[in-house]
């Protein structure tokens, strides 16, 4: 139930549902809670989720799976599906071999971020996907090739966004993940997407001023939180030490070059253009390079740009559902308490999911609400645009 993008008419009235106000730069705010509380009164709308499905080719049958699955909730309008055509390099992984993702590993934990504010990338990079964990790995170059996917995605996502109304919320999840969308929208109806909030299905807290969303948990971006991602960067009021602007002088993980150097642009964009400098296929040509999983990409996205998140100083920058939260003492079997075999139909948010897993958690669910299911969502599937 979202109230908060109209403007009442002067007499208590409900304006006619304009389209074009929920765009990109069509942005309108109720001004009081009594409007807010005649709103909710007035009209109870289905909330609308989109979802964002990362995933690769050589495993097309997982995505298949979420969308004949949880994408088939009343909520959820469209389903975008990313795998590798979506990435600047699609042909990362002809590419790679192994050897390149040991070489690329060795670059970002040897990596000396000298500039006083790149103290986050000196903290990351020691939790840089180590050689150990590469050689652990089923497909590692696939896996390398991958951790900017995410931010090829979402800007791919704003150009659509310009064209259609933003959804309640975009959640944006792993191709092996599984979301309880009757829970969801028992949670989310009530949350309210007119502030800008970014939850994870599972947060992980590096630093006090640094949380950021664990694996493929997901990660759920309300309505006013993709505006602030999406719209164009404006410096030319309001600039100080703390505003989005400040922020990116401030260069942290060495984006500032790639700003300087744009005409305008969002902060999905700035993120965007940061990982396209740094193809994994040229790994040897590489100064600064890209250094980050894909979610401490998106975390650091939220965390330190986000407009509504609060001061630098500020705490806590994201939240979780439900407090899932990963512990670095914990073992891998406790991870955020849902994952593989421990997941089940009570679960809010699920990783490291099989096909068989998932569609019988579906079918237990769709037999107890069968109300709730059995409408297709649009399936987008993202292309690199440029």
């Amino acid at each position: 139930m979202v109230f908060s993008f109209w403007t009442l008419l002067a007499g208590g009235g409900v304006p006619s549902f304009d389209q074009e106000d929920l765009r990109l730069g069509h942005f309108v705010h109720l001004r009081s809670k009594k409007q807010k509380l005649t709103w909710i009164k007035t009209l109870n709308r289905t909330l609308i989720v989109d979802i964002l499905s990362i995933g690769s080719q050589s495993r097309k049958e997982l995505q298949r799976t979420q969308i004949n699955t949880f994408g088939t909730h009343k909520t959820v309008r469209n389903f975008f599906v990313a795998d590798e055509f979506v990435d600047k390099d699609p042909k990362c992984n002809q590419a790679l071999d192994v050897e390149d993702t040991f070489k690329i590993s060795n670059f970002c934990v040897q990596k000396e971020w000298k500039e006083e504010n790149q103290w986050l990338m000196r903290l990351m990079t020691r939790h840089y996907i180590t050689r150990e964990r590469l050689e652990e790995n089923s497909n590692p170059v696939g896996w390398m090739c991958a951790q900017a996917r995410p931010l090829f995605s979402l800007f791919e996502i704003q150009k659509r966004y310009k064209r259609e109304p933003l959804p309640d919320y975009l959640i944006v999840i792993d191709d092996d993940s599984y979301f309880n969308m009757n829970k969801f929208q028992k949670h989310f109806t009530l949350e309210g997407s007119s502030r800008p909030r970014a939850i994870a299905g599972c947060r992980i807290k590096y630093h006090l001023t640094f949380s950021g969303p664990y694996g493929g948990f997901g990660l759920i971006l309300s309505r006013a939180m993709l505006k602030d991602l999406m719209e164009p960067i404006d410096c030319s009021t309001n600039y100080t030490t703390d505003s989005i602007c400040g922020r990116i002088e401030m260069d942290r993980i060495g984006e500032y070059g790639v700003f300087r150097d744009m005409i305008s642009g969002s902060l999905v964009e700035l993120m965007k253009r940061y990982a396209e400098l740094s193809a994994f296929r040229d790994h040897k040509k590489w100064t600064t390079g890209y250094c980050l999983h894909s979610d401490w990409a998106t975390g650091y996205l939220i965390s330190l740009y986000g407009r509504a998140l609060g001061t630098y100083n500020s705490h806590p920058r994201m939240r979780s559902v439900f407090n899932m939260r990963f512990n670095f003492d914990k073992s891998p079997s406790n991870i955020c308490r849902f994952e593989r075999e421990k997941c089940t139909p009570k679960a809010e948010a699920c990783h490291y999911v099989q096909r068989g897993i998932m569609s019988s958690i579906f079918h237990e669910q769709m037999n107890q609400t069968p109300n709730e299911f059995g409408q297709s969502p649009i399936v987008i599937r993202l292309r690199d645009g440029d």
